[in-house]
């Protein structure tokens, strides 16, 4: 089992937990977001927030690679966690099966490789070409 943040720029964790909250109505876990207040009040939110998961295995979701979430996480992580992983470029399907596949009691190791290919990008003409070839055989 893991604990899960989102940690972003602006309000954006707290809109992808929102969203969130339409699937898995109870949805427990934790937003860090920096906003104008500045860089060191958003270290002691993350500081406070991974220590209070103290010993736990931690997923962190933030919305840019080596971005200051993902920065501030890693080291933040690197000092509590008992293990830990962080996703940069968050969005709602990763999320959605991180969640899912935590219900499941699947460990954070299991789970890492399924979040990327759930959330990876694809195009409309992407999956109508998967569509097309599966069709044809």
């Amino acid at each position: 089992m893991y604990e899960i943040i989102i940690a972003s720029h602006g309000p954006l964790a707290s809109a992808m937990k929102e969203s969130l909250s339409f699937f898995f109505p109870e949805n427990d876990l934790y937003t860090v977001e920096i906003d104008q207040s500045g860089i060191e009040k958003f270290q002691d939110q993350m500081q406070a927030t991974v220590e209070q998961l103290q010993g736990q295995s931690i997923l962190i979701f933030t919305d840019l690679l080596y971005g200051t979430p993902f920065n501030v996480a890693a080291k933040c992580a690197g000092e509590y966690a008992k293990e830990f992983e962080i996703i940069a470029g968050v969005n709602l399907p990763c999320l959605v099966e991180a969640v899912n596949l935590r219900k499941q009691q699947q460990s954070l190791k299991q789970v890492v490789p399924q979040l990327l290919t759930a959330g990876a990008l694809s195009t409309f003409t992407q999956q109508a070409q998967l569509r097309t070839n599966e069709d044809d055989e």
